[in-house]
């Protein structure tokens, strides 16, 4: 009975219906108690969704989300189905994924006037994905109001927030809940039609192929400073910066930002040991390619990492990569590339000056229920084929954040 009402249900013994879910609660690890982190809004939030879609709508594909107080992965995926829901998807269609259908709905009815449950839907994003930072040295953080998710009134602390968060994503700043803002609000890909003045690649950019991404709008690459297989392995990509190519794309009125990855899919890579010998090596090659100080070199963490892994690996391969820079003058900054729950943990708790952020990896779990890091730089949204055997990465660059590389030095 105490965990039917701990998981927004009410009970009753001649009522079987919900019964399935009770054990396959009872045998997972989900919590439906405050947990000493969690925040209430969000388990009201949370037993909203039980009530009312897993009980109440009977949507099939949908399980209990707990009810711990806590945004996770779990409660994205039943928000998300609670939004097709409410934007008409069918029943048995219903299937947590933003796809083709998902997307017409929030491009229709999403983006009208909202009222009832959808409005909630929409406010609750908008409370998981708080705070918007506000622009500044420092930023400073904006929350959204408990208040505002429950009423029927178009506050100004809710337009406030929204434009808020427009403004920190980099997409156009409306005030509206119009389907670039649900999308970025549920999705780590956010609208992936948007325009964007970045990229990376590993195939060389040659002068030919530099004007081509400055004719298509790209302001700059991201381009990979060393590969550690040698030409002779066949798994060897020919991924690193060539001889003479940082000249080529600035020649061409772009700019080129650094970016380093040995086996950056692999947990094993990640050691402090590893860390100071790949910073060494990535100082070393920035300074043959000429590369000015004070750039931001960004190391990977290709692969969803877990805390756990971030805690034991992680972590102390960037405190590596840290001491080495430190041990060569600091000349260079580091900055990380991952999943947002990685590039946040390394910026807060390392000290990574910016973050490449792997967004186009939505299913990624560190992507799933965790706000885009404050110090944002770069945002992948993307992987197209530019040129027949010429793929990108599609990235968003942030105004006023990492400014590349524009320039050359002896």
């Amino acid at each position: 009975m105490q965990l039917y009402r701990d998981a927004g249900l009410t009970y009753d013994e001649s009522d079987w219906e919900m019964w399935p879910h009770i054990v396959k609660a009872l045998m997972r690890m989900d919590q439906f108690k405050l947990v000493p982190s969690g925040d209430t809004n969000i388990r009201d939030i949370q037993k909203q969704l039980n009530s009312r879609y897993v009980a109440g709508v009977g949507i099939p594909a949908m399980g209990l989300v707990p009810c711990d107080g806590i945004y996770s992965r779990d409660v994205q995926q039943g928000l998300m189905m609670a939004v097709q829901y409410e934007v008409d998807i069918p029943l048995n269609s219903i299937n947590g994924y933003f796809g083709p259908g998902t997307q017409a709905g929030l491009k229709g009815v999403g983006s009208g006037t909202l009222n009832g449950q959808l409005r909630y839907l929409f406010r609750s994003a908008c409370y998981f994905n708080a705070p918007a930072m506000l622009p500044g040295d420092p930023q400073v953080p904006l929350g959204y109001l408990a208040e505002d998710i429950v009423t029927d009134n178009l506050t100004s602390t809710h337009l406030d927030w929204v434009r808020a968060f427009q403004g920190f994503s980099q997409i156009p700043v409306t005030g509206h809940n119009d389907y670039t803002t649900w999308a970025q609000l549920l999705v780590s890909i956010g609208d992936a039609d948007r325009p964007a003045t970045g990229c990376d690649c590993i195939t060389e950019i040659t002068a030919s192929r530099a004007a081509a991404l400055k004719d298509a709008g790209y302001q700059i690459v991201g381009r990979y400073l060393d590969e550690h297989l040698p030409p002779t392995d066949p798994f060897y990509l020919g991924k690193a910066l060539k001889p003479g190519e940082p000249q080529t794309i600035l020649d061409a009125g772009l700019r080129f930002f650094p970016i380093f990855q040995y086996n950056g899919r692999e947990l094993w890579n990640f050691t402090y040991e590893k860390g100071f010998n790949q910073g060494r090596i990535a100082h070393q090659k920035a300074v043959e390619y000429r590369i000015p100080p004070d750039t931001c070199v960004y190391f990977s963490v290709d692969y969803d990492a877990m805390d756990s892994e971030i805690d034991s690996n992680i972590k102390p391969y960037f405190e590596g990569v840290k001491a080495a820079f430190a041990d060569q003058g600091d000349r260079y900054v580091f900055g990380v590339y991952g999943s947002r729950n990685v590039c946040s943990r390394i910026s807060g708790e390392v000290g990574a000056r910016w973050s490449l952020v792997s967004g186009m990896s939505w299913g990624f779990s560190g992507n799933l229920g965790y706000p885009l890091p404050a110090n944002w730089s770069f945002n992948q949204i993307r992987e197209y084929m530019f040129q027949p055997g010429w793929g990108l990465d599609h990235d968003v660059w942030r105004d006023g954040s990492d400014p590349g590389v524009y320039n050359l030095r002896d």
